[in-house]
């Protein structure tokens, strides 16, 4: 069909592609939105790079997630709680539970110079780490 010739023709994903992907799993948090946008950056960068035919991997994906909520700097002692657990808990699952608790706990107990406002307007540009070219 249409769809699929287009796809072919057009669709390929690219080494590069799959770098760039890899990358956005990195973009800081922009506080002002929901934690859950950090975990469907991850999400949709797994399902891309299995479309890619390069799965990036649960560990690297939680990994990744980790330093954009640490960077954030809202927070320390739910970071710290997370590093003292067991690696095998380290998962995707547990990463979104862990981390939607420790955000309702802010949002609950927040003041206005915590929300992490001054984290936004201070954050850079990418975390991710230094790419390598395909040329």
């Amino acid at each position: 069909d249409l769809l699929s010739h287009l796809w072919t023709k057009y669709g390929t994903i690219k080494p590069a592609d799959l770098q760039k992907n890899f990358q956005s799993m990195y973009t800081p948090w922009n506080t002002a939105e929901p934690i859950e946008t950090v975990f469907l950056q991850l999400d949709e960068a797994i399902a891309f790079s299995i479309d890619g035919n390069d799965p990036i991997s649960e560990a690297a994906a939680v990994r990744a997630g980790y330093d954009v909520l640490a960077h954030s700097g809202l927070f320390p002692q739910d970071c710290k709680d997370w590093r003292k657990l067991p690696l095998v808990s380290h998962t995707l699952a547990n990463f979104h539970q862990h981390f939607t608790l420790a955000d309702e706990d802010r949002r609950l107990t927040a003041t206005t110079g915590s929300l992490g406002y001054a984290n936004l307007l201070a954050a850079t540009p990418s975390l991710a780490p230094a790419t390598v070219s395909d040329t």
